[in-house]
């Protein structure tokens, strides 16, 4: 969806780590695609929840309660040119 000046884009999640995930468990995410504009920074957002337990890796939320996520550090990123 383009962007809309003045208007915050719609976010989405992805689940990558389901809650219970085992440390050095190496699950397989379905393919992603994600657009970048080589030599601007992007940030990726995280997020973490204690109450959505059904989710598993994969998972994909367009929408959720306010209390069930919570919003984590960022990971700011650039490709060079």
């Amino acid at each position: 969806m383009p962007a809309v000046p003045g208007l915050e884009p719609p976010v989405s999640a992805l689940c990558v780590a389901p809650f219970s995930m085992e440390e050095g468990t190496d699950p397989e995410l379905p393919a992603q695609e994600f657009g970048v504009v080589v030599g601007e920074p992007v940030h990726f957002r995280f997020f973490g929840s204690s109450v959505r337990r059904q989710d598993t890796v994969g998972t994909l939320l367009d929408f959720w309660q306010p209390d069930e996520l919570q919003e984590l550090e960022e990971i700011e990123a650039s490709l060079p040119p």
